[in-house]
């Protein structure tokens, strides 16, 4: 069966305009002989103001409801053209040789340079956006994919980017959306891992960025080239917080680097924590102090559990932090905290008196047995690695210094919650059956751009090979199926083990 296209909202002009009490004409339309009353599209348009006429309000205005269904709808393909004048192409292109070829350093692999913004046009079912900011986005594996020759790279657009080169584009929205994130699904052959590991947490009652799935194409004057079959997410800045915490006012972190791991003041200073907890809310403020108590009430003293659960809990929401653990550690998420110092935000929430919530974020290596050296073992559970760590022969010594995962699961009472969490993961978000009937969908859904004939063949724009693809499901080291029956099978053992 053919996948169903995404489809936009369109509202008829005459519609529009009655429901929006509006005149004939705008006051900036030449032919117009009667302009004494302004003819706004947006709400708080500039008399002056002349939108473009592929304009809607649904579809481009601000101040609407998020189209999550027109969107984000991941029961169809959202099939988007960029396009792109050769100069700017070239430009970025150029840049990002620059700063991520083989002479390119750091000492952290999340302390890179941020890749050139250029304007694109936007095409998707037969409407436009124009001026849109387009760059490249990742960390390592952005810079890993371009110095393998992958030119499906990861990219944001920012629909408001470019608004001062034409003041008729302010406040440009895609159905309500400022801004949107493409992830090109880098070492995961199924293209599936982010959305459906997304997903998992959601049903697990852990918020986390919604998905769908777009091909993308991209028309630099040569006529349009596929890059690939990306997974479209929304930005947790953009629309996500009002969304599913009920509030978007707070301080959104992006943490990386040392400070990420939460270790103390005195171990890694103050200076450590501004220059590393990255704010994608309310960037201009640069007040950190909500981060600094955080931190602060983690490493107080703990010879009063009760007490030291207390200070803890009137900054940090660590039935949030236990339950995305408790996801992390069902699904096997490798990549994030406990294991690298990346790949997850954290939300002072003004509707729970700025406590932190803990998100997931970045996704695409999840679900996957993967071995890091100095991490705990691929499949723990427990995390006793890192609780209470024990001699391990000739192993690597497992990384201890992830104070939240030591010091709140080594409570009883935190450990306790753990426990009730990875079981109720088991009974909501990971029931293997429904989570094998859903990758079964998406994949049937994505297949004919991947392997049918709309899959038209760009190398270097792929990262992945069709075969790959067709056995991610079922075969392999890496394939789904089994992984998430032997991922139930696992956490059932642990905590039989650890009940006993």
């Amino acid at each position: 069966m053919a996948p169903r296209l995404g489809s936009s909202i369109v509202l008829a002009a005459s519609l529009l305009g009655a429901a929006m009490g509006m005149g004939a004409c705008k006051s900036a339309d030449p032919s117009c002989t009667d302009c004494s009353t302004s003819n706004p599209l947006c709400s708080g348009d500039a008399p002056e103001t002349a939108r473009p006429e592929s304009w809607t309000v649904a579809s481009h205005c601000k101040g609407v409801e998020p189209g999550y269904a027109e969107v984000l709808d991941d029961q169809a393909l959202h099939v988007v053209t960029i396009a792109v004048s050769k100069a700017d192409h070239e430009a970025a292109l150029e840049d990002m040789d620059e700063k991520f070829s083989g002479g390119s350093t750091s000492a952290d692999i999340d302390d890179l340079p941020t890749p050139m913004w250029v304007p694109v046009t936007i095409h998707y079912d037969g409407k436009s956006w124009t001026q849109v900011g387009m760059r490249y986005k990742g960390h390592a594996s952005l810079k890993a994919a371009w110095q393998r020759g992958v030119r499906k790279l990861s990219f944001v657009l920012d629909f408001d980017r470019f608004a001062d080169l034409d003041p008729n584009l302010k406040d440009q929205r895609f159905f309500g959306f400022a801004k949107l994130s493409f992830a090109n699904a880098y070492n995961d052959p199924s293209l599936m891992r982010d959305k459906v590991a997304a997903d998992i947490f959601r049903a697990s009652g852990v918020p986390a960025a919604r998905s769908a799935f777009a091909p993308v194409y991209m028309d630099w004057g040569e006529g349009a080239v596929y890059l690939g079959l990306y997974t479209l997410i929304e930005d947790p800045a953009d629309t996500m917080l009002k969304s599913q915490l009920g509030d978007d006012g707070g301080n959104l972190y992006k943490p990386w680097g040392n400070a990420a791991r939460w270790l103390s003041l005195s171990t890694i200073g103050q200076a450590e924590v501004e220059g590393h907890f990255e704010k994608a809310t309310n960037e201009g403020d640069s007040d950190w102090s909500d981060v600094l108590a955080a931190i602060e009430a983690l490493h107080s003293d703990r010879s009063d559990p009760a007490q030291w659960r207390a200070r803890l809990e009137e900054h940090l929401d660590v039935a949030s932090f236990l339950q995305a653990l408790a996801v992390n550690q069902v699904i096997m998420n490798w990549d994030s905290y406990g294991c690298m110092h990346h790949n997850y935000l954290l939300y002072a929430n003004q509707a729970r008196d700025g406590r932190f919530q803990w998100l997931p974020w970045d996704l695409n290596e999840s679900m996957l047995y993967h071995w890091q050296t100095g991490c705990p073992e691929p499949g723990s559970v427990m995390l006793d690695e890192i609780v209470a760590p024990q001699a391990s022969g000739t192993e690597p010594a497992t990384d201890t210094d992830w104070p939240l995962i030591q010091l709140i699961l080594s409570d009883a009472t935190y450990r306790a919650a753990y426990r009730a969490d990875l079981q109720a993961v088991l009974d909501t978000g990971f029931v293997a059956d429904e989570v094998i009937a859903r990758l079964n969908q998406h994949h049937d859904l994505i297949a004919p751009y991947v392997l049918g004939p709309s899959a038209v063949e760009a190398y270097p724009y792929r990262n992945c090979t069709q075969e790959e693809f067709k056995s991610s499901l079922t075969s392999g080291s890496g394939a789904l199926e089994p992984h998430v029956r032997a991922r139930r099978s696992a956490v059932e053992a642990a905590l039989a083990e650890d009940g006993s």
